[in-house]
């Protein structure tokens, strides 16, 4: 089982800017990711959510359910990427596989 340490996510507001600025924009039918090749150590995902998005319920799922499709696609991600996850406006929810199958096909040009 794959686990997701503290090197795995983007912590800080700066890495988050960087990411805002210099990152490529990608929309999906779940997901809108923001993905930047950088000089880290293995991927690193960063979520947000924001309040609009529903209840704390459906906010915790969400990043439950991301993390989880992280976990799962980390060893097929590029080594140096950084990803910024956030719902996509019309977000239901889909199947895990749905999700992780978005996620991996954003990181992919």
């Amino acid at each position: 089982m794959f686990s997701f340490p503290k090197s795995s996510r983007l912590l800080r507001s700066k890495q988050f800017r960087v990411l805002g600025k210099y990152g490529e924009k990608r929309y999906g039918e779940y997901l809108h990711v923001q993905i930047l090749s950088g000089r880290t150590l293995g991927p690193k995902l960063g979520i947000t959510v924001s309040r609009k998005f529903g209840n704390a319920v459906m906010r915790n799922r969400f990043k439950r359910r991301i993390r989880e499709a992280f976990r799962l696609s980390k060893h097929s991600l590029p080594p140096n990427i950084q990803i910024h996850v956030r719902p996509a406006s019309h977000y239901q929810e889909p199947s895990l596989s749905a999700l992780q199958e978005e996620l991996l096909s954003s990181t992919r040009s």
